[in-house]
């Protein structure tokens, strides 16, 4: 059971892009610029926990950064 959370606390929601992590599952696999778990979790954490994004919402990040949007190219 969630704890009843107070009325003056706002609801905050970013997103997060860990990449591809290596898992036990991949160590027989040759590296291939995967992180290692605690790397992949950098950026999770860091949105969950840091009081410097107390209030942020609405961002994307990755690699420990807030990323802007994907321009995708056209050929």
């Amino acid at each position: 059971m969630l704890p009843a959370v107070e009325a003056d606390v706002a609801d905050t929601a970013s997103a997060v892009m860990p990449g591809g992590v290596r898992i036990g599952l991949q160590r027989h696999q040759e590296a291939n610029m995967t992180p290692e778990i605690e790397e992949g979790a950098a950026t999770s954490v860091l949105v969950a926990a840091s009081p410097l994004l107390e209030g942020v919402t609405g961002r994307y990040f990755e690699d420990c950064n807030e990323a802007g949007p994907n321009t995708p190219t056209r050929p």
